[in-house]
């Protein structure tokens, strides 16, 4: 259907969905496991900080995008 599938989590239960989603995005206080097998480590363990993670990741993909 042409979605993008983003996951956060922290933990060893998660590592499927990681492999699976289109960006995995793990908090600093999640295992080590985790950290291994996500596409971004996030270094504040509040949720507002996935919130601008977001925000910038989609600015750049829009500034690259534009000029492929």
């Amino acid at each position: 259907m042409g979605r993008q599938v983003a996951i956060v989590g922290e933990g060893n239960n998660e590592i499927t969905a990681f492999q699976q989603a289109d960006v995995s995005m793990c908090m600093m206080s999640g295992t080590a496991i985790a950290k291994q097998h996500c596409d971004m480590v996030l270094c504040d363990n509040d949720f507002k900080a996935t919130l601008h993670a977001v925000m910038w990741g989609r600015n750049i993909y829009t500034n690259i995008k534009r000029f492929l």
